[in-house]
């Protein structure tokens, strides 16, 4: 086990280090190390390691709660930030069931508003909500219309609450997928909705494609592939129609509009592990 012990903000009045710590909160939750001082924290330094470390193992940092010393007795003109986080890996990560149910929700909602208005939802959080469902990440939402794919959006770089992200690629999937045309009020009950919640993408030191090859985690890693402004990304669920490592980055490849045999000095490969689940249009969420 790893912990790590810091204050937040320091000396500001209680409204201005509430901004402050929930703007750290978030680049806790993405991971973002370097941007991190030590007028974010003092133990910046060890709060860098940890997530250094996180990176590696592919886990996902959650902010539990932030408070300030005007919380308790303290002066509210100057005060000091706290925050409370866990760390779990991704790999292994399971929302509660109940969390699991407003984001199936969640994009339901951004699916029927655009067939009953035309555009996408404008959203705010609401109070008392879990952690995990306003920590930033970044997802994907599938849509598939008798099993076959209808529309899939997604986010590859978490920039904001989970909820907001999965209602605003619900509507992208159902009406911004430029393979598809926009979805139909008659397709909709017979879709199936598939929530994915990417863990921190990790850069893979690889030194030739055969390399990557041998490292790849069938039905376990998603993959981005990058070389100059070509990107290509495909969720861990592709496995299923592409078993083969050599075939995924192949596949993987033409995505980004790369010749299958393309290999540079300049390829950036990252990997990500989900958790993913889904429900019907109007059916419960399930594993």
């Amino acid at each position: 086990m790893i912990v790590v012990s810091s204050d937040l903000s320091h000396f500001h009045d209680h409204e201005t280090a509430r901004r402050l710590d929930a703007d750290t909160a978030g680049l806790i939750e993405t991971l973002a190390a370097d941007r991190i001082d030590g007028g974010q924290a003092c133990g910046h330094r060890a709060l860098a390691g940890v997530l250094d470390q996180a990176r590696r193992r592919d886990c996902r940092a959650t902010a539990l709660d932030l408070r300030t010393s005007a919380d308790t007795r303290g002066n509210p003109d100057r005060v000091v930030g706290y925050g409370a986080f866990a760390l779990e890996y991704a790999r292994g990560a399971r929302l509660p069931d109940d969390d699991r149910r407003r984001l199936i929700e969640a994009a339901r909602y951004g699916v029927r508003f655009g067939l009953e208005h035309g555009r996408p939802p404008r959203v705010e959080l609401g109070a008392g909500l879990s952690p995990t469902l306003t920590a930033r990440r970044a997802s994907f939402v599938t849509l598939t219309l008798d099993g076959r794919l209808r529309g899939c959006i997604g986010s590859v770089v978490a920039h904001r609450a989970l909820l907001l992200d999965v209602i605003d690629n619900a509507w992208k999937a159902a009406f911004g997928d430029r393979r598809f045309p926009p979805l139909t009020a008659e397709e909709a009950d017979r879709l199936d909705v598939s929530v994915s919640i990417l863990s921190t993408p990790f850069t893979l030191d690889v030194a030739d494609e055969a390399d990557l090859v041998g490292r790849l985690r069938p039905d376990v890693d998603g993959l981005i592939f990058q070389d100059g402004d070509r990107r290509g990304i495909f969720l861990p669920s592709v496995w299923s129609s592409l078993p083969k490592a050599e075939a995924f980055v192949a596949q993987l490849k033409r995505k980004a509009g790369l010749p299958v045999d393309h290999w540079t000095d300049t390829v950036r490969v990252s990997r990500y592990t989900t958790e993913s689940f889904g429900a019907g249009f109007r059916e419960v969420a399930h594993a």
